[in-house]
């Protein structure tokens, strides 16, 4: 899972790019009238004071909101990575090489990247809100449907097959195209796909919003950069090293051109709690996974809201 995570997150930057904050604000604008009529009615909008805003709007500003967070998480760990003296290799009598951590990311990492999700949980939910109130199927809206409204993000399938619409008690009255696409962002779906990061969000708030913090543990990768006597260059990166573990180089053989320069270097970082996410993502540095969460939810599940809201 976590080499289907990296795809993703290149994916999203080379074919989706990355949009300003200002060309995300005019998401707002432009689905301002999503379904095509003069105006909209007072229940497909939501005021604050003078200021419209759609669910659309809020989505939008939680995004910008869960970026800033990111930033200063990016700053944070730059700052602590940098420090010398943050950790140690330790080499014993018989030459055993160890990884000693000699500091902790700050609790503030943990307080961040909690509010970061909590955005994007919240900012999903308005979209689905919004749906909802749109009332595409033109049915009687359950008493006190908004009660129970949400994105459902469910981890564990449906003992049956999913079919439209199963998600009906937090959905009601969404279109078929609408539960095609959010049942293909649900967590409980296996294989590659968009559904795989919308499980690191359902799991990182559940854990943040009803257990604790989630923890943000230091690791550390081993660099080796290889020249052979015919001067062809290599890498390797072995990342994953906990507090105490054993640092174990590769030991690079080339037939009939051996190598005749090795460099080795420390790359500390960052990472989840395995438990919390699972092994594949926990190998990946903490920012990186926020970052393909906030981009996942901005460049996937936004526009494609948009869209149904235009055409559900």
């Amino acid at each position: 899972m976590g080499l289907i995570l990296a795809l993703l997150l290149c994916n999203l930057r080379v074919h989706l790019g990355k949009m300003s904050d200002q060309e995300f604000i005019q998401f707002g604008k432009a689905a301002r009238n999503p379904h095509g009529m003069a105006t909209m009615d007072n229940e497909t909008e939501t005021r604050i004071g003078d200021q419209v805003n759609t669910g659309i709007d809020s989505a939008a500003a939680k995004i910008i909101r869960a970026s800033e967070h990111l930033d200063e998480i990016n700053r944070i760990i730059a700052d602590v990575i940098s420090k010398i003296g943050a950790y140690e290799i330790i080499k014993d009598a018989n030459g055993k090489e160890t990884v000693n951590f000699l500091i902790q990311p700050p609790l503030t990492v943990s307080i961040l990247a909690g509010e970061i999700v909590y955005q994007l949980r919240s900012a999903i939910d308005h979209l689905a809100f919004e749906l909802v109130q749109f009332n595409p199927t033109g049915i009687v809206l359950p008493s006190k449907w908004e009660e129970n409204c949400l994105f459902p993000l469910w981890l564990t399938p449906p003992k049956k097959s999913p079919a439209y619409n199963c998600f009906k008690g937090a959905l009601p009255g969404i279109s078929k195209g609408a539960f095609a696409f959010i049942e293909s962002m649900q967590p409980y779906r296996s294989g590659e796909g968009h559904h795989n990061v919308m499980a690191i969000i359902a799991k990182l708030s559940n854990i943040d919003k009803h257990r604790h913090l989630n923890a943000i543990l230091p690791r550390v990768a081993v660099r080796q950069d290889f020249e052979s006597a015919r001067g062809l260059r290599s890498t390797t990166i072995v990342g994953g090293l906990k507090h105490g573990a054993e640092v174990q180089p590769l030991v690079m053989t080339r037939p009939g051109d051996p190598i005749v320069d090795m460099k080795l270097s420390y790359l500390p970082y960052v990472t989840f709690e395995e438990i919390a996410i699972g092994a594949g993502p926990a190998t990946l540095e903490a920012q990186n996974v926020l970052e393909l969460c906030v981009e996942t939810v901005k460049n996937v599940v936004i526009p494609a809201f948009i869209q149904l809201l235009k055409k559900p």
